[in-house]
């Protein structure tokens, strides 16, 4: 099982990237094709598809990622890795 293990410090308080979580990662194509259960609990994201299960973390500036992929998601799990870093690194700095 491949592990994708992440963690951003931000410039946003966990309101802002929760919504912004929704708003621009969780309409991204690439994002549907690997998740097809996405579940908040709070401020932690709950994901499950056929190709693993994981968690995202928000805090006040800072995110917790935690994907655990099976055989077939290892496969493809560098561009998912690929996407969440380009997005979430959008939030280190402050617009």
């Amino acid at each position: 099982m491949k592990e994708i293990k992440r963690e951003f410090k931000t410039q946003y308080n966990k309101d802002e990237m929760k919504n912004y979580l929704t708003v621009n990662i969780m309409t991204n194509s690439l994002f549907h094709q690997f998740i097809k259960e996405a579940t908040w609990d709070g401020y932690t994201l709950h994901l499950k598809s056929r190709f693993g299960y994981g968690s995202i973390i928000f805090q006040d500036y800072l995110i917790n990622i935690e994907i655990f992929l099976n055989a077939m998601g290892a496969i493809a799990g560098r561009q998912l890795e690929s996407m969440l870093d380009q997005e979430f690194k959008k939030l280190e700095t402050k617009e």
